[in-house]
């Protein structure tokens, strides 16, 4: 019995890391490399909203104000939503589309990262497109 319950916990620890199913921002209409740019327009979008809000505040109020990634991740989405991409979970995606993750920030844009640990502060997206 202690076998059995050791093994089970073990298969809990394993699958606490596995990754799950990803959202992408997809629009039909767009080529892989318009999806990238659109995506990186929307990131710094959302960074100087959210610093020129911070700024207002801190002019309004007297006190430095930071924003949360909620705030900055709400401004991202209606941004994308804005030019026409919807997000989409990768298994609902045509099994022909093209699909890469990016890092936007940080100091550094990968073209092409990968979820190891690329981007030095930056954010991930997953983009899609024809």
């Amino acid at each position: 019995m202690r076998i059995i319950k050791a093994a089970f916990m073990f298969s809990i620890i394993v699958c606490a890391g596995c990754g799950g199913p990803s959202q992408y921002w997809y629009n039909e209409n767009n080529n892989i490399q318009q999806a990238n740019k659109d995506c990186r327009e929307c990131y710094y979008k959302a960074q100087a909203e959210a610093l020129e809000a911070s700024m207002q505040q801190s002019r309004d109020y007297g006190q430095s104000v930071s924003f949360s990634e909620n705030y900055l991740n709400s401004i991202f989405r209606k941004c994308m939503k804005d030019k026409g991409y919807l997000e989409i979970w990768d298994y609902n995606l045509d099994p022909n589309v093209k699909k890469r993750t990016v890092v936007h920030g940080g100091g550094v844009n990968y073209p092409d990262a990968r979820e190891s640990g690329f981007g030095y502060g930056g954010q991930l997206y997953h983009i899609a497109g024809n």
